[in-house]
């Protein structure tokens, strides 16, 4: 008899199921298997993992965020992968350097499989940076130099010079953040994981030099980035530069005619943020065995090069983002350097109610200052972070008891 497994898997696009039902159907065929496909929405994914995970119900095996995952770990509601399992899936050689260090381990226990990558990164229009006579290297070197690269581009009479992920995309605002405070070489965490930095003096002006890039934004722009988000007006045309994950420019079919053959991409310096997705088998998991051989079928290279560009990420295993079939596709070099060269936030226990809690402040930031332009920056971004970094250490406090 067939055994029965359920995948869920974190919807990116309409089409995600349809994509991914005929290699599922595929595997089940050759593995005695029937793999049922429940799909969920990043806006609620979260939320619901959790409920599977209080629950002891749910999916054999599931998507998860890969800052999530030490999340579950705490909650005990994850399976481990054996050194057995690991091997069978070609080792952590296997897979991408950044995207293994998400992996939370337990002595020989991995929680997690890298599923697919996902790097943030610099979207920007060739034919613009041109006009302001600066070259991508310098242009984007630092956060003085992008600001004075967003005033040049206002000159051009562009309403949303960079664009910002904000409202639209919390996380990526998170993931985009990240880099102006390892290049001031701040951290959002102590090197223990129970200590807030985030509100620290250095960390706080990193924050300021990232939202101080809205103050080359004219009032038509900032409702514009406020109304559709920072992809749309990229791929539209309005705005110059876009700071998002590879989904941004990595397809054509989104983008206006007059800007496919301009778009460039460049990394943050000194890192570009590498998150993405990984599986997870859960405690409840009915048929522990099958669960292992579909994740190990999923994170192949071969399910890798067939699937995971379709779905706007990128790889996690090396031997798929050096296939042939991959190098050939667009901007292919520049998104290979900056997952190669990227950075994750380690691990830290719970660190995804961090994320959730700093993701909801910095949204809140974002709607203040589109509500008033003149808001004083310092004293806006001080009286966020620094309850936000109280109210956590007394959480952290609490749970370490």
């Amino acid at each position: 008899m067939p055994v029965d497994l359920t995948l869920s898997v974190m919807s990116r696009r309409p089409e995600t199921a349809s994509l991914l039902r005929p290699l599922l159907d595929q595997y089940a065929s050759q593995a005695r298997v029937r793999v049922h496909l429940e799909m969920m929405t990043w806006e609620s994914g979260h939320a619901d993992l959790n409920r599977a995970a209080t629950s002891g119900t749910g999916p054999d095996v599931s998507e998860v965020g890969s800052t999530w995952v030490s999340d579950l770990v705490a909650m005990k509601s994850l399976r481990p992968y054996s050194s057995a399992d690991i091997a069978r899936m070609g080792g952590a050689e296997a897979f991408l350097p950044a995207a293994w260090m998400t992996s939370p381990q337990t002595g020989e226990q991995v929680w997690s499989a890298p599923w697919t990558t996902e790097v943030f990164l610099i979207h920007y229009r060739k034919d613009l940076l041109a006009r302001t006579g600066l070259s991508a290297d310098e242009a984007f070197a630092s956060p003085a130099a992008m600001l004075e690269t967003a005033r040049l581009l206002g000159g051009l009479g562009l309403d949303v010079p960079i664009a910002l992920p904000l409202n639209h995309d919390r996380n990526g605002t998170l993931h985009c953040l990240a880099p102006f405070l390892w290049r001031s070489g701040a951290r959002f965490l102590d090197e223990q994981g129970g200590g807030f930095l985030f509100a620290q003096p250095e960390a706080r002006r990193a924050v300021r030099e990232y939202y101080q890039l809205l103050t080359t934004y004219t009032r038509r722009g900032l409702d514009r980035l406020h109304e559709v988000g920072a992809w749309k007006l990229f791929r539209d045309g309005e705005a110059a530069v876009a700071f998002g994950s590879q989904g941004l420019t990595l397809s054509r079919e989104h983008l206006a005619p007059e800007i496919v053959d301009q778009v460039g991409v460049a990394g943050f310096r000194p890192h570009s943020f590498v998150g993405g997705t990984s599986l997870v088998m859960w405690n409840h998991a009915r048929h522990p065995s099958a669960a292992a051989d579909l994740v190990r079928f999923l994170v192949g290279a071969r399910t890798q090069v067939d699937l995971v560009p379709a779905l706007n990420a990128l790889p996690a295993v090396v031997d798929a983002l050096d296939d042939p079939a991959f190098v050939q596709g667009r901007l292919h070099r520049d998104f290979s350097l900056a997952v190669q060269n990227g950075r994750g936030y380690g691990q830290a226990p719970l660190w995804g109610v961090v994320e959730d809690r700093l993701t909801a402040v910095l949204a809140s930031l974002w709607d203040d200052f589109h509500a008033d332009p003149t808001l004083d920056l310092d004293a806006a971004i001080e009286q966020a972070l620094s309850p936000l970094a109280r109210r956590l250490a007394l959480t952290f406090s609490q749970y370490r008891k």
